[in-house]
């Protein structure tokens, strides 16, 4: 049996986040969180251990990995991305303080850097 659930996962290491599956303990207090177990690349080998982990749960599609998702998705999105920010900077400019301007700028540099690392990802 699958079903689609809102878990909030805690201890997740970043090399976790470039894997599909994942193993997870759910919390025996509070049902809607858990705890990383384990990541790996297929969902049989994942089957395969959680048989020995008491409360566990596979996870089998990791929002966080791009595994999967078509190129072509990843572009058009940070296109979308990158136009509606060029909109919104142009209709926001000119009532915007110097700090404001500078704040904006930091916020785009960061997603400036995300944009990057997504196309990398996508090479």
């Amino acid at each position: 049996m699958e079903t689609e659930a809102n878990l909030m996962i805690k201890g997740v290491p970043a090399y976790a986040l470039e894997h599909p599956v994942w193993i997870v303990r759910v919390d025996e207090l509070h049902q809607d969180s858990a705890w990383y177990f384990g990541c790996y690349e297929t969902e049989e080998y994942a089957k395969a251990i959680i048989t020995d982990i008491h409360r566990a749960v596979i996870v089998k599609r990791n929002p966080s990995a791009a595994v999967g998702v078509p190129r072509e998705s990843i572009e058009k999105l940070i296109k979308q991305y990158q136009d509606g920010q060029k909109k919104y900077e142009e209709a926001i400019e000119p009532f915007m303080t110097e700090k404001q301007t500078a704040e904006l700028n930091r916020s785009i540099s960061m997603c400036d850097v995300i944009i990057n690392d997504l196309k990398d990802l996508i090479k």
